[in-house]
């Protein structure tokens, strides 16, 4: 059973959980990158509370994860790294 779709926009490169699992956060080919309080996202379905989204400027992230709960590194595939509040 899906319990959430999202659109994202691009293809997505790569997904992270935060240490708590509260959020879910990933990296799209359209150089965005989205955070989203799974709990609120599944409760709020048709509004699309919950989910928000950044783009950067620069090319599309690769690879990211949690360096804390509220702490992404992100990579891209070209000379691009970015330390990320949540």
């Amino acid at each position: 059973k899906t319990v959430l779709d999202l659109v994202v926009g691009g293809w997505v490169h790569d997904v992270a959980w935060s240490p708590s699992g509260d959020t879910l956060s990933y990296v799209a080919h359209d150089s965005t990158i989205g955070f989203v309080d799974v709990k609120e996202a599944i409760s709020n379905k048709e509004s699309g509370g919950g989910h928000q989204k950044v783009a950067l400027s620069c090319l599309p992230f690769k690879t990211l994860i949690f360096v804390d709960e509220n702490t992404v590194i992100g990579k891209s595939s070209f000379l691009c790294l970015g330390l990320i509040d949540v």
